[in-house]
């Protein structure tokens, strides 16, 4: 079972990285990339985006991925783990 769950947390980060290489880039919405982000978006908004809701506004930068990503691998993997 923590296998299973610890598989699906690696793969999410993996995820959240393509949503970060992506938003640098910005791909034509038509394009195959530009598919491929419309996924990797509907796959992370949800948990992204109360995130960023609750964070105070830093201008231009969006540190919700990275709050995200800190919770996965602080909290969330030791206590898979010890599943």
């Amino acid at each position: 079972m923590s296998s299973v769950l610890l598989l699906i947390l690696e793969i999410y980060v993996f995820v959240l990285f393509g949503r970060v290489i992506f938003s640098w880039i910005r791909p034509d919405p038509r394009t195959f990339l530009g598919q491929v982000n419309s996924v990797l978006l509907t796959l992370t908004e949800p948990v992204v985006g109360p995130v960023r809701r609750v964070l105070p506004s830093m201008g231009p930068f969006d540190f919700s991925v990275l709050i995200v990503l800190l919770v996965i691998q602080i909290v969330l993997v030791p206590i898979a783990r010890s599943l």
